[in-house]
């Protein structure tokens, strides 16, 4: 095994892809991120004004999820070209064939990937925190120990989502379809999660597979949110949460059970898909 994770480090480091996703994955959290901060202490402003009282609510936290979230994107489609990217450029054959077995190689896929999905989630955090700190008091963010925590929870969720991408990619076999179906199955769900909720039915829509995936994150920002506030803070935090869904724990089993079905699902048909 050890053998086959050398030879997967070396596919990586000796291509661009790892870097050419991971700077717009970095870039984008922290456009996300400054984006989220503008808007977010515009609605704050308006409130103490109509309260007549300052309030202070660490919006760093929501801003941080949604940037963070939006950067998993990027995470999956790097695990998606794992094997999807050797069955397009035909270098699967060799992989296989220098492999004790085709479930090995998947393995080791795996882990390796798993790693870099570690990398992906801490450069994903940092821009994360970056953007947060450029665009908001120190009012705005929670203590030392509940940040870590979040972006903790933000690495596992890159982790899983990339072992996630590495399943879809073999189920695909086309490194362009995963290109493609990663961000637009995300705009699908965006979708039909909203029409979900006008039909009365949102309790559904916590178990769709980004809804799940990015409510590991969110879950845990509402969770520190509310409890570092109270008063008429309080209650304006609640307004930027929604407390009526999963907790993030359950969020992250239901997706934790996605994961596991795209990576069951496509080593089965990476098993019987032939190579020239």
């Amino acid at each position: 095994m050890g053998a086959l994770i050398k030879s997967e480090l070396r596919k990586i480091l000796t291509t661009n892809v790892w870097w050419a996703l991971l700077i717009p994955a970095a870039l984008v959290t922290l456009l996300v991120t400054l984006g989220g901060s503008a808007a977010g202490l515009f609605l704050t402003s308006i409130a103490s004004q109509v309260q007549d009282t300052n309030l202070n609510v660490p919006l760093a936290l929501l801003v941080f999820a949604s940037g963070v979230n939006i950067g998993t994107i990027f995470s999956a489609i790097f695990g998606g070209l794992a094997v999807a990217g050797e069955f397009q450029h035909r270098t699967i054959t060799t992989t296989y064939l220098t492999a004790p077995s085709r479930t090995a190689s998947m393995l080791a896929k795996l882990i390796t990937y798993s790693a870099f999905g570690v990398l992906y989630g801490v450069v994903i955090a940092i821009f994360g925190t970056i953007g947060a700190l450029l665009a908001l008091d120190i009012d705005n963010f929670p203590n030392v120990g509940s940040w870590l925590l979040l972006c903790l929870v933000a690495v596992l969720a890159n982790v899983l989502w990339v072992v996630l991408g590495v399943g879809l990619g073999a189920l695909m076999g086309n490194q362009l379809a995963v290109v493609l179906v990663v961000p637009l199955g995300a705009l699908l769900e965006a979708l039909i999660r909203g029409v979900l909720g006008s039909q009365g039915a949102p309790e559904v829509t916590y178990f769709l597979p980004n809804a799940s995936g990015s409510n590991m994150v969110g879950g845990v920002a509402q969770d520190l949110l509310l409890d570092s506030i109270s008063g008429a803070a309080r209650s304006l935090g609640r307004g930027f949460t929604d407390t009526d869904g999963l907790p993030w724990w359950g969020s992250g089993l239901v997706f934790l059970g996605y994961v596991a079905l795209f990576v069951a699902v496509g080593r089965l048909v990476a098993q019987r898909r032939d190579i020239a």
